[in-house]
């Protein structure tokens, strides 16, 4: 299926509204189809930042027994899709993987406050990413899917990200993905890397609405300010791996290579 038509030049937004008193709320909108441009990704950092800023600031000089938790949701202001991934071109722009898409996903993957994907649409190929780093994912049961299409297209992976796969996801599903399955709502969470679905058919905001219920859950477990070190713990090989992992060759460039090596073996004969 085709996705929309990837316009280059659409402006990006990420706002931050605050539901309860400890639950921001970051949505992303980038029209048509929420795709993880610089802007993009450089406005998640930015809102993160300001998100932990005001936290740690409420609990300055309190107590432990009187600290607060918080929680971020990602959602999306884009009908139909929670995030269709990076702009494929902008893959190969000097900076943009190694200054905008490494340290986002890392920063959320060890960010100190309990992080909820609020998925309500389709999630596709970085858009996935972003959402596996968050600790829980909620899903709508309209018409969404979750998948990794690199192969589909002809993409390697190029940003170390198989490490925040092989974190995510068990060796069955992570074929799978990898050999582009589509993932329904219902289909991701009894593979185990959705943990909720929720009907969105009558209500859009649905998904959003649960997702700050579960952030409300959990958000006192992480007053304390732990969460960010025990995740770091648990995904530093994830980071390690993201930081050092090698580009990896297109099609094209690895079937040049595998002829030269033929060639310079039959040199040495």
């Amino acid at each position: 299926m085709a996705g929309p038509p990837v316009v280059m030049d659409s402006p990006a937004s990420v706002t931050i509204s605050r539901p309860e008193e400890n639950v921001w709320v970051l949505s992303m909108e980038r029209k048509p189809d929420n795709r993880l441009s610089m802007e993009m990704l450089a406005l998640l950092a930015i809102r993160l930042d300001e998100i932990e800023a005001e936290w740690r600031q409420k609990n300055e000089g309190k107590e432990d027994a009187d600290k607060v938790g918080g929680a971020v949701v990602f959602d999306s202001h884009v009908q139909k899709f929670w995030s269709n991934g990076f702009i494929p071109v902008f893959l190969t722009r000097p900076g943009f993987k190694d200054q905008y898409v490494t340290p986002l996903l890392i920063r959320i993957l060890n960010y100190p406050l309990v992080t909820v994907a609020a998925i309500s649409g389709h999630c596709f190929a970085g858009g996935m990413l972003l959402a596996l780093t968050c600790d829980f994912r909620i899903m709508g049961t309209k018409s969404g899917w979750m998948s990794m299409n690199e192969l589909l297209i002809g993409l390697p992976l190029q940003t170390g990200s198989g490490a925040v796969l092989r974190a995510k996801l068990t060796p069955n599903v992570l074929r799978d993905t990898m050999m582009g399955k589509r993932w329904t709502a219902h289909e991701a969470h009894a593979a185990g890397f959705v943990d909720e679905t929720v009907s969105n058919e009558e209500d859009p905001a649905a998904v959003t609405g649960r997702a700050i219920e579960v952030a409300q859950e959990h958000l006192p477990k992480v007053a304390m300010g732990a969460w960010g070190q025990i995740k770091k713990g648990l995904y530093s090989w994830v980071g390690d791996t993201m930081l050092t992992n090698p580009p990896g060759l297109y099609p094209k460039e690895e079937g040049v290579a595998f002829f030269d090596r033929l060639e310079r073996r039959k040199a040495n004969l």
